[in-house]
């Protein structure tokens, strides 16, 4: 199936600004479908560069919004969530374009979410009231949420944050999705193979603690979302560290992957922070045993 979309989208541009697009109105019904329609964006620009990659972004964005006219808006989303990751799908995508390296788009992508929480915390001179405005609303879209159920959860406090994260994963797992349908069409394998040895440079870190120290000077509560917002480049990292394992051992990489997805589907939070120590942890131990460092 996604080679077929790949090879579709691939036969030119029309064809990808019309299906991103389509998708990604339909998005309004079913958001995951957003990450399939910025995916096929992100796909473009990683095989065809810039030029017609922006063609493509402005195309999808202009048929999102024509589709989305026809659709009822959800809940707390006045615009449609496709066209809210294009332009962090973009330069995420031409980052790994440019560079071929998974980490440094992870970093990217961590990057855009980073430029939300600092906006918000800014301009809205108050991030969770303001976000609770917004999520008293959005709720409603959601069958089974409630707004007390975030504020027993405590999660209500972290909502700027959480809300940024959820973009910068968001923005991975698309630009993930065109990598993928770029390996089956052009380089069978080569998305795993990459995706096994994803790096995030050691420098990085160093620059997330400067930064959370400025923050925790400035605003502590910017310096909280910032944590969260750095744990996604380390639970990639981390997981790229359980896949490369998983490869290793005998028998289907299944039966080790399943658990820990499985984690990660109902307890989320636990899985995150805890591919997140691995990640942080294997910039020093080394558990791929990787010949090269960065």
């Amino acid at each position: 199936m996604g080679s077929k979309l790949a090879e579709f989208v691939m036969r030119g541009p029309y064809q990808a600004l019309i299906t991103a697009g389509i998708i990604g109105g339909l998005a309004q019904l079913m958001l995951p479908l957003a990450l399939l329609s910025s995916a096929i964006v992100g796909l473009y620009i990683l095989r065809k560069g810039d030029k017609e990659g922006i063609f493509v972004l402005f195309g999808a964005t202009i048929v999102i919004m024509i589709v989305s006219f026809f659709i009822q808006s959800r809940p707390g989303l006045s615009y449609p969530l496709a066209i809210i990751l294009l332009l962090p799908v973009y330069l995420s995508a031409t980052i790994l374009r440019a560079t071929g390296s998974q980490g440094l788009m992870v970093v990217m992508a961590a990057g855009c979410a980073a430029v939300l929480a600092v906006a918000v915390q800014l301009l809205s001179g108050d991030a969770v009231a303001w976000w609770s405005g917004w999520l008293k609303v959005a709720v409603n879209g959601v069958e089974g949420a409630t707004y007390q159920g975030f504020e027993k959860s405590g999660s209500i406090q972290l909502i700027n944050g959480l809300v940024a994260m959820m973009l910068g994963m968001a923005t991975c797992a698309s630009v993930f999705i065109a990598r993928w349908m770029q390996s089956m069409l052009y380089y069978p394998g080569e998305f795993r193979k990459d995706f096994q040895v994803l790096q995030i440079p050691r420098k990085i870190l160093f620059f997330i603690f400067v930064i959370l120290g400025i923050a925790a000077i400035l605003n502590r509560n910017l310096m909280y979302d910032l944590a969260i917002i750095a744990t996604t480049l380390y639970f990639y990292q981390g997981l790229a560290v359980l896949h490369h394992n998983a490869a290793k051992q005998k028998g289907s990489p299944l039966f080790y992957l399943v658990p820990p997805y499985l984690v990660l589907t109902f307890a989320p939070h636990y899985a995150i922070v805890g591919l997140a120590c691995v990640g942080v942890t294997d910039l020093w131990l080394n558990y791929r045993k990787l010949s090269k460092k960065v």
